[in-house]
């Protein structure tokens, strides 16, 4: 299975015409690099977005396996590979270095507070009403939290139903008071929209650079877009949420909710 995963992303970055000698360049090899990552960070089974070093250099010796299979049988000259020395044995593919996976933290009350004071303090106000969402709702930003409406909020219910597309499923959070007052404020600025998106001012761009000004400005390195997931789902396990639940809550297996969120 893994290899099949290995072999469509090769195929899925290289022209399917494309020569192997063609291949031998380095805007090919970092292109290829930069594509895997992409690639395994977006995966549907990938629910703590991570990328690890090994995976991509695994992808890397499929392609050596392919440049040595088209060598063996006449269709690579040697002297065409990005490095043909015989003694490298990588042939210029060189595998990245090995490195170890940073274990994602929890967002506290006590910096998320500090944000927030930070923000307001700056006149932030939209972003200070973003953070607020993103952690009471563990939405993912780019496909979830800038793409949900105000016909998604069930102001009766005290709910939010909303599609994530990166597992396939609707998910239905209920609204803690803060998240439900931000809705409520929002909703007549959503409804003068002919997407009606909630926070459609923002952009994916706009909010990464967002997190990365209150990194620096709080001194967290660990406020990462990601947080407000985590500190989503972490909260569930503090609470004693049994797995299920945070699993069809966080939009992530059962077996993920139970290695990472439960306490």
């Amino acid at each position: 299975k893994n290899i099949e995963h290995y072999a469509a992303d090769v195929f899925s970055y290289f022209p399917s015409d494309i020569r192997l000698d063609a291949m031998q360049t380095h805007e090919y090899y970092n292109g290829f690099k930069e594509h895997c990552r992409t690639a395994i960070e977006n995966r549907k089974a990938n629910h703590m977005a991570t990328v690890s070093t090994k995976t991509i250099n695994k992808r890397l010796g499929l392609l050596r396996d392919i440049f040595r299979y088209g060598i063996a049988h006449g269709l690579l000259d040697q002297s065409k590979l990005l490095n043909p020395d015989l003694r490298i044995t990588d042939m210029g593919w060189v595998n990245l270095p090995i490195t170890t996976i940073k274990k994602k933290m929890a967002l506290t009350a006590e910096e998320e507070r500090r944000v927030l004071d930070k923000a307001k303090e700056m006149g932030q106000h939209d972003f200070c009403d973003a953070l607020v969402w993103l952690d009471d709702t563990g939405m993912r930003q780019r496909t979830e939290f800038l793409r949900f409406t105000i016909d998604d909020v069930d102001f009766k219910r005290n709910t939010v139903h909303f599609y994530r597309p990166k597992t396939d499923v609707w998910t239905t959070v209920f609204l803690t008071p803060r998240a439900k007052e931000i809705a409520l404020r929002l909703k007549d600025r959503a409804n003068l929209r002919e997407d009606k998106r909630v926070f459609a001012h923002f952009t994916g761009r706009s909010m990464r650079t967002l997190f990365d000004k209150f990194r620096k400005l709080c001194k967290l390195p660990d406020f990462t877009p990601y947080v407000t997931r985590h500190s989503f789902m972490t909260k569930l396990g503090k609470n004693k949420v049994v797995p299920a639940t945070i699993a069809k809550l966080g939009g992530v297996t059962i077996e993920t909710a139970q290695k990472y969120y439960v306490h």
